[in-house]
């Protein structure tokens, strides 16, 4: 309780400070190295209300704040640092918090907490997306922030960005060392001026999956891997129509690709990511450990027969976005320095936009029997028995989305955005359904 009254408190100073984005410099000529910082502070709040129009949904129409942030950047010379908190839903949660140093314009190397060098649409900022939400493939698939290093070259034709990172931020795992990850994100930029900007390119990212918990008697350390995702709203993502809990899961490789075209007047943006879990698991432990139980198997074999080999996953999503300006005395502009598609900035604009999204978590053997009582996968070859046999399939399920929507910027600090998503939920676990939502986002940043 006294914790939440401090980050009230805070929260509230900052806001008073922040009203327009606030500079602050110190000391006063050349000779003062207090001269070359500056901080500045700054607020963004967004506010969603959902309406699911389907009575069948478990989800809850309502509203809520998502998005609560107090940000600071403190900058001197050639050094720059971030700090980023969220108030969102009334919770104090820790967002980007980094030092960056810039060797020149084009290169410059950063430590701390931020999102990893992968996907295009996790690297822009809520508040400058075009869309309410990101995409479920890009909730399911791409990596958020994480703790690392991370160096950048943007050049005129190519932009490069790679970095290492830890598998959580504070290390506070049940059981097992931190795991680690390295990503990068590749571009290249044929054409880049005022009137059209298009870069094409690839990302990659491997991941050493460290983390797990001790399960069975005796205690065996065991390896997951969660991946999943609600659908595209902030109002009630509680219920995971994608869910993947991968057990014994070792490393990971996501690969992928990306496009982005911008003009005054239009832009197109999409991505694919594929992921590949490779999973290890000591069969001849588990083995030796069941032996004398009441179900017990009676030879390696016939253990391995009821569970069968862990073949690597394959998983996979992509997105399209598009975006048109239907009025107003601004345009679409490429943001060269990130490689990423800006916000709009004007008053009085009109933009219409539409999004298709598709993501698969099923890995599925063929033959392979699916139990809804007991939410797994029994073995062709045993179908399903009373014996405890497994099988190594992922019944994740599919989601498929469709957006059409409306976004009106009355200053470049306010603006309103409509939104009619259309879910085409198809799944093991739920009953295969389709979803309508209503959504309304009020969104205010100085």
């Amino acid at each position: 309780m006294k914790n939440r009254m401090i980050y009230t408190a805070i929260a509230a100073g900052l806001l008073i400070t922040s009203a327009s984005a606030q500079e602050v410099k110190f000391g006063e000529g050349d000779n003062n190295s207090l001269s070359k910082t500056k901080i500045t502070i700054g607020t963004r709040v967004s506010m969603d209300g959902a309406y699911f129009m389907d009575d069948v949904t478990p989800l809850k129409s309502g509203a809520t704040i998502p998005d609560a942030r107090i940000r600071m950047t403190i900058q001197h010379g050639k050094w720059d640092a971030y700090f980023d908190a969220d108030f969102g839903k009334g919770v104090y949660t820790q967002k980007n918090v980094f030092l960056r140093y810039n060797f020149t314009e084009k290169n410059s190397l950063r430590v701390g907490y931020a999102t990893e060098s992968f996907s295009i649409s996790s690297l822009t900022s809520q508040s400058d997306l075009h869309f309410i939400t990101r995409s479920a493939a890009v909730n399911a698939l791409a990596p958020g922030r994480n703790l690392g290093i991370t160096y950048k070259h943007r050049g005129n034709s190519f932009f490069t960005e790679t970095g290492i990172y830890s598998e959580n931020m504070y290390n506070k795992q049940e059981v097992g060392d931190q795991g680690f990850a390295a990503s990068g994100r590749y571009l290249y930029v044929p054409v880049n001026n005022d009137n059209l900007a298009i870069h094409v390119g690839a990302v990659a990212r491997f991941k050493k999956i460290e983390t797990g918990v001790v399960e069975g008697n005796p205690g065996v350390f065991t390896k997951y891997y969660h991946i999943n995702s609600g659908l595209e709203t902030n109002v009630d993502p509680s219920v995971k129509f994608l869910d993947a809990n991968v057990q014994w899961a070792d490393k990971e490789f996501k690969y992928g690709a990306e496009f982005l075209a911008v003009t005054p007047r239009f832009f197109a943006q999409g991505e694919y990511i594929g992921s590949r879990i490779d999973r290890s698991r000591p069969d001849k432990l588990l083995f030796e450990n069941q032996l004398g139980s009441l179900w017990s198997w009676g030879s390696l074999a016939s253990w391995q027969k009821g569970n069968p080999e862990l073949t690597s996953l394959n998983f996979n999503g992509a997105y399209l976005e598009l975006g048109y300006l239907l009025s107003g005395n601004a345009a679409y502009k490429y943001d060269t320095d990130n490689a990423l598609l800006k916000a709009l900035s004007g008053d009085n604009l009109l933009e219409i936009v539409g999004r298709y999204s598709y993501t698969s978590l099923n890995d599925v053997k063929n033959g392979d029997i699916y139990w809804k009582a007991q939410n797994k996968f029994f073995p062709a070859a045993t179908g399903i028995t009373d014996y405890p046999a497994s099988s190594p399939s992922i019944g994740g399920g599919k989601l498929q989305t469709f957006t059409l929507g409306l976004n009106y910027n009355f200053t470049s600090n306010v603006r309103a955005m409509l939104h009619y998503t259309l879910s085409k939920v198809d799944s093991y676990k739920f009953d295969d359904e389709n979803i309508s939502m209503l959504q309304l986002r009020v969104q205010f940043k100085f």
